[in-house]
């Protein structure tokens, strides 16, 4: 009965893994062909299963740049730049519809330690550095029975080498992992929808304003106040607060 179980779930996986594969091609046929509307209509049926993959994102991104549309282009470039952070045409393209917005927003300049972090903790999602800490016990784990199993000297002494080495590494895997996760979920990456709005000085429409921000800006929601106001800071620094409903988080 279980294994009837495990085989009817694996083959209704493949099923739907094999329906996206042709939902995904059908909807870069319709790219191909020009009809950009209707291939991003096909994509976000498959991101509406439960499917998600960096070439889904880069893909939707480029039908919404042909149709000009800033803000989504940029939502979804961003996206699968999550998905695939060292990819060369998802940064390039990325780079491109930023030059389409509107704000002019200076970085402040990193310092040697954000130099640093991004090289580092942002050279990988969460996952892939939760599964490289996962790989790195185990095979501390097989390498410590080795050296248990092990009569020779030099065996013992090569699986310890190896296990200490292996758990010297998966600590500091483990803690960068932790520290992406803190990352993305305090300082979360957001995209204004909006084509004009502002910060202002404190959550309600009346107070002052701090500057003006348009579709496609990027910024990082800090706190919530109730459920219609987000603090917020720009890549230059500057904070203030806007309405929830004028981004989408990433």
């Amino acid at each position: 009965m279980k294994r009837g179980i495990v085989f009817l779930l694996m083959f209704i996986g493949l099923s739907c893994f094999a329906q996206s594969n042709e939902l995904f091609d059908k909807g870069n046929a319709l790219y191909l062909q020009g009809d950009y509307q209707k291939a991003i209509e096909v994509y976000q049926s498959i991101v509406d299963s439960g499917q998600h993959s960096g070439e889904l994102y880069f893909n939707m991104a480029n039908a919404y740049y042909k149709q000009e549309a800033v803000a989504s282009s940029i939502y979804y470039y961003e996206k699968a730049k999550q998905l695939l952070p060292m990819d060369k045409e998802v940064i390039n393209n990325l780079n491109y519809a930023n030059n389409r917005t509107i704000d002019d927003i200076s970085p402040m300049p990193p310092s040697f330690w954000d130099n640093l972090n991004r090289a580092v903790t942002h050279r990988l999602t969460v996952k892939q550095w939760a599964i490289s800490s996962i790989t790195l016990l185990i095979i501390c784990v097989l390498s410590f029975s080795l050296f248990i199993w092990f009569d020779r000297s030099t065996r013992k002494r090569l699986s310890f080498i190896v296990a200490f080495t292996s758990l010297f590494v998966f600590g500091i895997t483990l803690t960068l992992t932790f520290h992406k996760n803190n990352l993305d979920n305090n300082h979360q990456p957001a995209i204004i929808f909006d084509r004009q709005n502002s910060l202002t000085t404190e959550p309600n429409s009346l107070s002052d304003k701090v500057i003006d921000v348009h579709e496609g800006l990027k910024i990082f929601v800090l706190e919530y106040y109730d459920s219609e106001w987000a603090k917020v800071e720009l890549e230059d620094g500057k904070t203030g607060w806007i309405k929830t409903s004028s981004f989408q988080l990433l």
